[in-house]
């Protein structure tokens, strides 16, 4: 029997018998519990993935070439190992992210998938396609003295006003962005075998409470000579938010699109969405965070 770890994410007391790889707490009264089993070999040898839905509150994830994940009412998380050697980072970081994202949908908490910084006492989450360098403005902004409240996974609640939840104290980094800020990876911390990305530390930098939504950034690598930042019309922030809700095929299996339109228009008619394009092939991450501080930070503040 695997020794029970306690973490808080998502502002959830989780009681745990895998390592989650971030910072532990003390005991406390469970919110959620996660229970890894005893390994068994996959139904199908392949890299496929199968989906067994009954109803929002018992949802079954099955990644052949990973684990099952059996997710139920909000509270309870299931994993079967399909090897007997399997990466655990890799199952970690499929818990904290795809199934902890389907596990607060039960709790009627839809999820963006991007990073979010805290400033002037608000969240602004950051999204863009994989590669597009969230991690590194995110490792920026933390080195210029602003806190992290998400990584990757960015929960909003929608009771009374829009509300990020603080994810838990650890970024997912690339090991060229670590190289850049002149930081050595852990081999431990490895999320996958073969990618060069880990896990890093962020308790010093990390926002442990709730921030009201004050904007989202869609960061993009495009032909554009210089970081530009423009606010996008209405119509083409909901295409760029809908692209990027976590889940979103899970989304589609509850036949919750419709719920997820109403409430993406909800969060628009709220805030704004910014599109900063940065140039290809180059490391321009100060100039995209001084462009951030200097046409919306500064703006917003001021209007405070």
């Amino acid at each position: 029997m695997m020794p029970k770890e306690y973490y808080k994410l998502f502002d959830l007391c989780v009681e745990s018998n895998i390592h989650l790889s971030i910072t532990q707490i003390q005991p406390c009264q469970p919110d959620v519990i996660i229970e890894v089993d005893e390994w068994k070999p996959a139904r199908v040898d392949d890299d496929s993935v199968e989906f067994e839905i009954d109803g929002l509150n018992n949802i079954i994830v099955d990644i052949h070439d990973m684990a099952k994940f059996t997710i139920k009412n909000g509270n309870y998380m299931n994993i079967v190992p399909h090897s007997e050697d399997y990466w655990k980072n890799e199952i970690v970081t499929y818990i904290v992210g795809v199934a902890f994202a389907t596990l607060l949908l039960q709790r009627d908490v839809f999820s963006i998938h991007g990073s979010a910084i805290c400033a002037n006492n608000q969240a602004f989450i950051i999204v863009g396609e994989a590669g597009a360098g969230k991690s590194s403005i995110a490792r920026e902004f933390i080195q210029s003295g602003y806190k992290l409240l998400s990584d990757d996974l960015s929960a909003i609640s929608t009771k009374n006003q829009l509300y990020v939840i603080p994810s838990f104290p650890t970024q997912k980094m690339w090991k060229n962005t670590m190289d850049a800020y002149e930081s050595s990876p852990d081999p431990s911390k490895k999320i996958f075998h073969d990618v060069d990305k880990f896990y890093v530390d962020a308790q010093d930098h990390f926002e442990e409470s709730s921030k009201q939504l004050g904007g989202i950034i869609w960061l993009e690598e495009s032909e554009v000579e210089e970081v530009t930042l423009t606010k996008l019309e209405k119509n083409q922030a909901l295409e760029v938010l809908l692209i990027h809700a976590f889940i979103e095929d899970m989304v589609e299996k509850l036949g919750l699109k419709t719920q997820q339109f109403i409430l993406l228009s909800h969060v628009l008619s709220h805030v704004d969405v910014y599109h900063l394009e940065r140039p290809n092939n180059q490391f321009t991450v100060k100039e995209q965070v001084c462009i951030i501080k200097e046409k919306l930070f500064e703006q917003i503040e001021n209007k405070l």
